[in-house]
């Protein structure tokens, strides 16, 4: 996938993986998000993620050189970096 990919939702969850694109943003006002990056990702990741009630989950690639945001006014956020550097050798 090119270009950026915005998801957004009012009430429900966010569940999105194997995401490649540079540019993400996921928002829930009530619910969980989860994301998962490939590890095609780029390395410039920029990523917006939040909610104003619920969890996130995130897997992060450790090798980014970008900007990421995670978010939640109540709830928890779960970082599970992955080192995607032996799959792009």
């Amino acid at each position: 996938m090119v270009g950026k990919l915005q998801l957004n939702t009012s009430y429900g969850k966010i569940d999105c993986k194997q995401i490649t694109c540079a540019d993400i943003s996921a928002n829930s006002s009530f619910g969980d998000v989860l994301v998962r990056f490939s590890a095609d990702c780029p390395p410039d990741l920029k990523a917006r993620i939040s909610t104003s009630y619920g969890d996130i989950d995130a897997d992060v690639p450790l090798d980014f050189a970008g900007d990421v945001f995670i978010d939640t006014g109540f709830g928890k956020i779960k970082n599970r970096p992955r080192d995607n550097r032996q799959r792009r050798a």
